[in-house]
């Protein structure tokens, strides 16, 4: 399985896939016993008893048989590519989502922590610089990435409008904190 890579593309996959099951043992063990069965048959049926012929054909129809039974392998797994990238893609996803309530307290807990930093920070300098002001978007994009998917739209409409009206810097940081300290009590009660 591995990682998920969203740049891998169907080819990839199915290259990788066909290369995981050619280097297999039961592969090459399924297809050496037919290679040798399907050679030394076809060899005794149409050469009878001269060994140099029935070499020949044994060879000739066992590597037909290894690369046929590669392309197929090929094109199964061609086919397949899209299904599992799309399987990978809703297990990454499921697994996104799945973090325990106390985990969600903990993260907006955090990002209360954090933004009250970044605020006795910004009152300390009694300004703040672009890096400061940044830096504030940053934990301001997280936080609102955050909340519809653990806390619901509710909560992120309120901390996305807590900001409004307020003209600056410092305010709208005081009133997104709010918002979390507030939220962080409704999760805890």
């Amino acid at each position: 399985m591995g990682d998920l890579d969203l740049e891998e593309t169907a080819l990839e996959r199915a290259l990788s896939g066909t290369r995981r099951i050619l280097t297999s043992a039961a592969f090459n063990l399924g297809v050496g016993g037919a290679v040798v069965i399907t050679g030394a048959a076809a060899g005794l049926e149409t050469y009878g008893d001269d060994p140099v012929p029935i070499a020949l054909t044994a060879v000739g129809i066992g590597l037909a048989v290894y690369l046929i039974s590669s392309l197929t392998v090929f094109i199964f797994q061609l086919g397949l590519a899209p299904v599992r990238q799309r399987n990978d893609l809703r297990r990454a996803m499921r697994s996104v989502n799945r973090i325990s309530s106390e985990e969600v307290v903990g993260r907006v807990c955090d990002f209360a922590r954090k933004g009250d930093d970044l605020l006795q920070q910004l009152k300390a300098a009694g300004g703040y610089t672009p890096e400061q002001g940044d830096e504030v978007e940053r934990w301001t994009d997280e936080v609102a990435s955050f909340l519809p998917l653990y806390c619901g739209g509710k909560s992120a409409t309120e901390f996305s409008g807590a900001s409004r009206g307020a003209s600056r810097l410092v305010a709208k940081l005081e009133a997104r904190i709010a918002v979390l300290d507030a939220l962080t009590d409704s999760l805890t009660t």
